[in-house]
């Protein structure tokens, strides 16, 4: 396919795999393009669709052929309990709010996904099987798309909001500086092939994950003599939450996780760079400053550089969003708060059996993975580039720079940590080669004849040991990769529902032609978004300002902290009023809220009851 070298006959699985992600990278720089001189619209599309067939032009693609081996009943076997899995998590779609997918998932959920898990490591070991692997990380990934109806988190809902206004309009102002390379594939696949901006930004990402397992396969084949896919599903154990639904920066990381392996096959030009660059600029920086240390000699100029270059960036982002320099002295902090995102907080056991287990090893498994991913890099160092391993070490510092001098302070208290903890997991994707080939080598040596007493029945118990551990580690890090709710981690994400859409909906039906505006959660801001998109702004002093409290940061959602945290009652709504202008008010409260009783009773006073239930009251 498309950048992939030319074969006779048809396009085999890997082939495909690499070619569909180099076009994705190439969607995402030419639909820039357009986007920031002239508009994504219909010509954009046709001339893309143009230069993709001018890449692809001498490629054939077909069918693989059908056939069926003694070798394929463990892949029957290994697709059963995998249909379950999707089955069950499609029937698990949720309309309310679930503070964690596993508390409506069915308790059998997990342990099926062990035995897949384990069923797929002996398919593996005896057939090379893409669609199997790409299964599987697809169900790895694709929970949260499932079980959330109308999508997880925030940072969604304004990457659709976007996308939908620039389908319409084919720009948007002020034209941001990141993001568009997504925002540009997910437009042309709508364009081109129907597909819904809601459903991509729910599985695009977990599907491309499929797709990377298989072509990872296929450039690490070739680069680290990785003769099984089993290695492969080593990437499961690292930290990528990211991957659990669609946006810019878990893109970009995927984009990355891909070009690391296509440099490993000598591949050095700066496209797949300047495309993640034009996802997401931090994971984009990272790319551009190992392109350069492929490509340039003065390595330790690149490095002392690249050390510096994404907290120059941030710096600069600090200047643009609070027309200062934020400078800060955190030596201490930093460490701990390194030593807290390589170990997640630390083990505390609370005498929960498989959790106290699940626990532990989100505990060991980030040291475990740098140790051998390090050991991997030293012991093998003629096998493998060492490239990878300077990124990460260039990433490590850009990390200390960033926490101990920058202060995030113009940030939402939650967020001031969010950008380091960024840098640290782009740098643990550089250790993906390194440990992908120490699981190969550990692999390879319980696959020889054992050296111990009790022979071949000896290493037929250490390979289903290993098989068995395995196993459990990826099915413990499938726990630990989604929002939980459990004896060790409350995680405090919302997501949308059908009555914050009912909600939402009353206000505007109330408000009528009215201008208004509307003092809520960042939840029930995100429905507005997602419902009207950005359908009214204030120009206010402090300058445009939306009619629901968006952004964080922003004046409205600080008088909302201020009617929940300080007391504020209707001053707070008095004063959204008197920046906005706007003719009504309203307060939208959910009964989650802590001091939801006081708040509303406080309201009542000044304001009359629009709607009430049991999830929220609604005053105006």
């Amino acid at each position: 396919m498309a950048y992939g070298s030319k074969i006779e006959g048809s396009i085999n699985n890997s082939k495909l795999a690499i070619g569909t992600l180099l076009i994705f990278a190439l969607v995402a720089f030419i639909a820039s393009l357009f986007f920031y001189f002239a508009s994504l619209g219909k010509l954009a599309i046709i001339i893309i669709l143009f230069i993709i067939f001018l890449k692809t032009k001498n490629y054939k693609l077909a069918l693989p052929k059908l056939s069926f081996t003694k070798k394929d009943i463990l892949l029957v076997l290994y697709l059963i309990p995998a249909g379950i899995l999707i089955y069950l998590a499609l029937s698990s779609v949720s309309l309310d709010i679930i503070k964690t997918p596993w508390q409506i998932l069915p308790r059998l959920y997990l342990p099926l996904f062990f035995l897949a898990t384990l069923l797929l490591i002996f398919l593996l070991n005896k057939k090379n099987s893409a669609p199997a692997l790409a299964i599987h990380f697809f169900i790895f990934f694709s929970v949260a798309a499932f079980v959330y109806k109308f999508g997880y988190g925030f940072d969604q809902f304004v990457h659709e909001a976007t996308q939908k206004y620039i389908l319409d309009f084919g720009t948007i102002t002020p034209k941001p500086l990141q993001y568009i390379g997504l925002y540009g594939i997910n437009i042309f696949l709508n364009k081109t092939m129907g597909i819904g901006i809601e459903f991509l930004d729910k599985f695009l990402l977990p599907i491309s994950s499929g797709i990377l397992a298989i072509a990872v396969f296929e450039l690490a084949k070739k680069s680290l003599n990785i003769k099984s896919p089993i290695a492969i599903l080593s990437l499961l154990l690292f930290p990528l939450s990211y991957f659990i639904v669609t946006t810019p920066q878990g893109f970009a990381n995927l984009l990355l996780i891909f070009f690391i392996f296509l440099s490993l096959n000598r591949y050095k030009k700066w496209f797949i760079p300047l495309a993640i660059f034009l996802i997401h600029p931090i994971t984009g920086i990272a790319a551009f400053i190992y392109t350069a240390l492929l490509r340039w000699k003065r390595k330790k100029m690149i490095m002392f550089v690249g050390a510096l270059a994404i907290p120059l960036a941030f710096m600069l982002l600090s200047i643009k969003s609070s027309g200062t320099l934020n400078l800060h002295l955190e030596f201490k902090e930093s460490f701990s708060h390194y030593w807290s995102l390589l170990t997640f907080g630390g083990f505390k056991q609370n005498f929960n059996f498989w959790l106290d287990i699940f626990y532990l090893a989100q505990y060991l498994l980030l040291p475990a993975i740098i140790i051998l991913a390090l050991w991997a890099a030293r012991k093998y160092k003629k096998q493998i580039s060492q490239f990878p391993l300077h990124i990460f070490l260039i990433s490590t510092a850009s990390f200390f720079i960033t926490r101990i001098f920058i202060d995030f302070s113009y940030l939402i208290d939650y967020e001031q940590k969010n950008y380091p903890e960024r840098i640290f997991y782009i740098s643990i994707l550089f250790l993906a080669p390194y440990f992908i080939l120490a699981v190969q080598k550990m692999y390879s040596y319980i696959s020889s004849p054992p050296p111990f007493k009790g022979g071949a029945r000896g290493g037929s118990v250490l390979k289903l040991f290993f098989a068995c551990l395995f196993a459990l580690l990826i099915t413990t890090n499938f726990y630990l990769t989604y929002p939980r709710y459990d004896d060790y981690q409350n995680d405090k994400g919302k997501n949308i529902t059908s009555w914050m859409i009912n909600s939402v909906n009353k206000i505007k039906k109330d408000a009528s032609d009215n201008d208004y505006v509307v003092l809520s959660d960042q939840t029930i801001s995100a429905t507005a978004l997602k419902i009207d998109g950005f359908k009214k702004y204030y120009n206010t002093p402090l300058g445009e300002v939306f009619y629901y409290p968006i952004p964080t940061g922003g004046p409205l959602y600080n008088e909302f902290l201020n009617l929940i945290y300080n007391n504020a009652g209707y001053r707070a709504v008095q004063n959204a009023r008197t920046l906005t202008g706007a003719e009504r008010a309203y307060v939208a409260l959910p009964s989650y809220w802590e001091n939801y009783e006081k708040i509303k009773e406080g309201l009542k006073v000044n304001m009359e009851v629009l709607y009430e239930d049991k999830n929220i009251v609604i005053l105006k």
